[in-house]
């Protein structure tokens, strides 16, 4: 009850502060030389996280994705060498305006990071978004040397009942370790690093191993003829994603153009705590610039011959790989790495201008023999123990428009395939993507955009992005996407149909103040339990709806000071089933206090109250570095949390996360061994970080 009444009294007291003429966007007059320190990289995954990543769940490992923009921020690029495709990979940054940097760097270098407000259709607003993840090196020192640790610890304060009846093998702490090093031979004036190599090490609650995890790599750069070369561990991103793409990516989100468009990296060290997404084995990026007659080709080969986990039967055949990587019990245990797949091929693209097409091609085989056992949902899923892919990417520039698009074909013949326009005016942004994905196109190392973000089988849709700025203080977003699915789902014994739109609009006041306010709705085909007329249980299909609505104040108090009060309301029902109207809301107040340079602190308070599951509350949470969290949050009752980051000896750091979940009403948190006795959960977080 104390938790309850306090949150309003303290929303009381924020709602009549005075708001001080402070400018979060202020642009320093020379940034030429970024000093990357834990608040610059605090609000760059901050902003991404929240921009990109809003539809993730907490069963969805997005890690991966925030430690790249990390590793972006504490990396800047050179913007007077960095090629057209590395600049798409920073967030906020469309191709477009990639492509008009590096026009505009060939007529004249940049001096400064503020040059990029010369560039052509270059707003202040987008500026401030990138200016973190850019530098000019030739302006600034290059180490010879550089090396990053971090270690991290987390454990629940509850213990579940597997704990407490020891059937998990090993302790309730989650610990990870991972060192990053990197050399710049002194014969070498590239003011990228020429050597690279990491080795990650992590076990979850549960796992006896303390290295149960393992991942490294060695990476070598500007080679002759090599650009890049990883031996090791890797992952590849080519084209729209069809074909070949990392274990996660981007979806629909409030960024309505940026979530589209696939930005390929090529070949990339793996380094992240995601399991059974990475390739093990070697991969090169070869450099044909001194030829003249191939010098706008590029080409990647492969080679990986890495095992996953895997769903095991009991003749030895497979049904899935598996992604959550636990080995806590024997028969978790007897999954890890039971499946062997041996895969090779190439990606060749020709760039003409700032344009470029491509064609991948990989093929794979398993040592165990996939099978399908549910063959009423599963009819169409892959089987067998060879795959091949083949596909065509496209990426064209003309003027201020984009098109870009991939087709590919497994073994099969059946075929997948999508299209995308992106145009870009001085004050508007538009983009339209069809995508048409077979119900028997197989891939399991795809990630296309999509409704079923990742899963690039049985879906059709059209998607219809806009981004409107009508004044250098207001933002206002939305898309609508319409798809249906050609073949059942796992849960609709039927071919499922559904649309989904977004509206947000953002506005900023008095330079100290922002506000947000996002309607969602989506309509998609759901099943569910009923009786006929002689009381025989059936399941029924018809169209569930569910609406959000979301507003939010974010106030800059003083230089020190940041607060944010969000109220939001979901109602969900499903046509035609009496008594199936639902609604929720949530309510938090969040602050962010520096009340010194070294030290940034986080607080918030939600209390929600929802009727089940599908009028949940997603609520992003800052977090220490390399951990996302979004949770949803249902039921009725607080969640609240402190995180602390301190800096110190310049390189060093110290971070610290609590949070508590208190439910009225119920006598256990979560399901089955898994569960908490109880009505309360908590758990703490401790990080260090350093830098040499």
């Amino acid at each position: 009850m104390i938790r309850i009444i306090a949150v309003p009294v303290l929303l009381a007291w924020f709602s009549v502060q005075a708001m001080a003429q402070v400018d979060d966007d202020y642009i320093p007059e020379d940034t030429s030389a970024i000093t990357v320190d834990t608040e610059d990289i605090e609000k760059a995954l901050e902003r991404f996280q929240e921009k990109y990543l809003e539809n993730y769940s907490e069963t969805e490992d997005a890690s991966s994705l925030t430690d790249m923009v990390e590793l972006l921020r504490q990396n800047p690029m050179d913007i007077n060498i960095a090629t057209q495709k590395d600049l798409e990979q920073i967030p906020g940054l469309s191709p477009l305006l990639a492509r008009n940097i590096v026009e505009y760097r060939r007529k004249e270098k940049f001096q400064t990071v503020r040059d990029l407000l010369k560039v052509p259709s270059m707003s202040r607003e987008t500026f401030v978004d990138i200016k973190d993840f850019v530098t000019v090196l030739e302006r600034t020192a290059v180490k010879r040397y550089n090396g990053a640790f971090r270690q991290r610890t987390k454990r629940s304060i509850e213990e579940s009942r597997n704990f407490i009846n020891n059937k998990y093998e090993g302790d309730i702490y989650q610990v990870y370790n991972r060192l990053l090093v990197s050399y710049r031979p002194f014969w070498n004036n590239d003011p990228n690093q020429l050597i690279r190599a990491g080795v990650l090490i992590e076990k979850d609650p549960g796992e006896r191993r303390w290295d149960d995890h393992r991942v490294g790599y060695v990476e070598f750069r500007n080679l002759p003829a090599i650009k890049k070369a990883i031996i090791g561990n890797y992952q590849l991103e080519f084209g729209q994603a069809l074909n070949m793409w990392s274990g996660t990516g981007l979806s629909k989100s409030s960024e309505t153009i940026e979530s589209v468009k696939k930005r390929a990296r090529g070949v990339n060290a793996y380094q992240y705590a995601s399991e059974n997404s990475a390739f093990l084995g070697g991969a090169v990026e070869w450099d044909f610039s001194k030829s003249n007659f191939l010098k706008n080709l590029d080409l990647s080969t492969f080679y990986s011959y890495a095992h996953y986990d895997a769903s095991r039967n009991r003749n030895g055949t497979v049904n899935s790989i598996l992604i959550d990587g636990y080995h806590r019990t024997p028969a978790e245990i007897a999954k890890k790495n039971f499946l062997l797949e041996t895969l090779g091929g190439f990606h060749a693209a020709y760039r003409f201008g700032s344009s470029r097409i491509g064609a991948t091609y990989y093929a794979s085989q398993f040592n165990r023999l996939f099978v399908v056992n549910d063959t009423t949902r599963s009819l169409y899923n892959f089987s067998g123990h060879k795959n091949n892919i083949a596909s065509m990417n496209y990426d064209f520039f003309y003027r201020n428009i984009n098109f870009f698009g991939e087709i590919a074909r497994d073994r099969d013949n059946a075929f997948a395939g999508n299209s995308g326009l992106q145009v870009q005016w001085t004050h508007v942004e538009m983009v339209w993507f069809y995508r048409n994905y077979a119900k028997n196109f197989n891939n399991l190392h795809g990630y296309a955009f999509g409704e079923q973000n990742g899963k690039t089988q049985n879906e059709e849709g059209i998607y219809t992005g806009l981004k409107l700025r009508p004044h250098k203080t207001a933002l206002i977003q939305a898309y609508f996407d319409i798809f249906r699915y050609p073949w059942r789902s796992y849960d609709v014994p039927k071919p499922v149909q559904g649309n989904d739109f977004l509206i947000q609009w953002e506005q900023k006041w008095m330079r100290s103040a922002k506000t947000l306010f996002r309607f969602k709705q989506e309509r998609k085909d759901v099943a569910y339990a009923s009786k006929d007329e002689l009381g025989r249980e059936i399941r029924l299909v018809n169209s569930g709806q569910t609406r959000r609505l979301r507003y939010q104040v974010e106030q800059t108090v003083s230089a020190q000071i940041r607060l944010r009060t969000r109220f939001e309301h979901s109602w969900y029902k499903i046509d035609f089933k009496p008594g199936s109207a639902e609604r929720g809301f949530l309510i938090y107040q969040d602050i962010r206090v520096k009340p010194y340079k070294p030290l940034t602190l986080y607080g918030r308070v939600s209390v929600f109250d929802t009727k089940s599951f599908n009028t949940a509350i997603y609520e992003y949470e800052n977090d220490v570095e390399g951990v996302f969290t979004n949770t949803a949050l249902y039921g009725k009752g607080v969640r609240w949390y402190v995180l602390a980051n301190y800096r110190f000896y310049g390189r060093m750091g110290l971070a610290v996360k609590f949070w508590e979940m208190y439910k009225d009403g119920v006598t256990k948190l979560g399901s089955g061994g898994d569960a908490v006795k109880g009505n309360v959960l908590r758990k703490i977080t401790l990080t260090l970080n350093a830098q040499f």
